[in-house]
């Protein structure tokens, strides 16, 4: 059983290292922590300020994560929060951060895949209106599922990772780190394998919307998540392995861990 008191006090002495000392100078570009607990939106506590329209997905809470958004697992239940992604390239780095526990099994029992290896816990499919992007040919998508972390370009998934299917019922913290072209990829703090290479050329890359449990106007129910998200995150800047095993390390970050995060990243920044 996790001690929370225990791993609070460990995650904030944690946290105050890495905020005040730390080399990282990350910047959050979207922050839906699904504190609210009701309503329609989800709001982003980041300076983008890109708040989410919830549709068709209910509030939920347990005793280890607090508030949550449940999805259906349905085309229409999807938190759009109207952000583009930057346009890839092979010096931009990011961070995506979220916490997810899947209701449906990710694969039969004989291995084979069924709608949820495919669906979209964070990231995008399409466009948001049921067109490749930016075209068949040379169709794009980024997205985390209960499989895989899909690197897609150039209408292919070489570059595509696999980490533990997620498990029925049980939370499982994801994060990727983007640093120029390598992919590292990490799973309740630890590290994936890698870094991996990204292999596919980035010139043809273009914009690409975020969305949250699906895709907007997406008609492939194969692509919509069945489960609970919680706090997501997604960063400008390539995060530490120990800035990321923090963001893992602790069932629901307090208010004052969170501060003592933005705290520190504005000292780094005034550096």
């Amino acid at each position: 059983m996790i001690n929370k008191k225990s791993n609070a006090s460990k995650a904030l002495q944690g946290l105050l290292t890495l905020a005040l000392v730390g080399s990282t100078n990350a910047a959050l570009v979207g922050h839906w922590a699904f504190d609210e607990g009701s309503g329609t939106t989800a709001g982003d506590s980041s300076a983008g300020g890109n708040d989410g329209a919830i549709s068709n997905a209910t509030w939920g809470s347990d005793a280890t994560r607090a508030s949550y958004l449940s999805f259906n697992g349905t085309t229409s239940s999807v938190v759009d929060p109207s952000m583009s992604l930057p346009v890839m390239t092979s010096t931009n780095d990011f961070t995506w951060a979220v916490w997810a526990n899947t209701a449906v099994a990710p694969r039969n029992g004989n291995g084979s895949n069924n709608s949820q290896t495919n669906a979209v816990i964070l990231g995008n499919r399409k466009d948001g209106a049921n067109s490749d992007l930016p075209s068949t040919a040379n169709r794009q998508f980024i997205k985390f599922t209960p499989t895989n972390f899909e690197w897609h370009q150039n209408a292919n998934g070489n570059d595509n990772q696999a980490y533990a299917d997620l498990v029925v019922g049980e939370w499982t913290h994801l994060a990727v780190v983007k640093t120029g072209t390598s992919i590292q990829l990490y799973q309740n703090g630890a590290a994936i394998g890698g870094p991996a290479t990204l292999t596919e050329d980035l010139s043809t890359a273009v914009a690409m919307p975020l969305f949250i449990g699906g895709d907007v106007g997406n008609s492939s129910v194969n692509e919509a998540f069945n489960g609970f998200i919680d706090d997501v995150r997604i960063y400008d800047n390539a995060l530490s392995l120990g800035e990321v095993q923090v963001l893992a390390g602790v069932p629901e970050p307090s208010s004052l861990l969170l501060g003592a995060v933005g705290f520190g990243m504005m000292l780094r920044r005034k550096r």
